[in-house]
């Protein structure tokens, strides 16, 4: 899954900033090395410290929370459509 060429919606680049999104694709590789049935699901959350992101690896709850002045709500899914991943805002 993670050696696919990868694709950003429009939305995401709209909304997300990039060091966000760069960081993003990277959880997604270390998650999926410790997970093969990581689900590619992230949820983004405004904190005090700055952007919280959680996901579940095996099972568990994993939450990271990075300093950053422009942190955004919502939830984010990184899919594989035919050959390609794409990074997309949760439907």
């Amino acid at each position: 899954m993670i050696y696919k060429a990868k694709f950003v919606s429009d939305e995401i680049i709209s909304k997300l900033p990039n060091w966000l999104i760069h960081f993003l694709w990277f959880l997604l590789k270390e998650n999926v090395q410790a997970d093969p049935s990581f689900n590619g699901c992230f949820f983004l959350q405004r904190a005090s410290e700055g952007q919280c992101i959680s996901c579940q690896v095996n099972g568990n709850p994993k939450e990271i929370i990075m300093p950053c002045p422009y942190a955004v709500d919502c939830e984010v899914e990184i899919i594989e459509r035919d050959d390609r991943l794409v990074m997309q805002i949760a439907r």
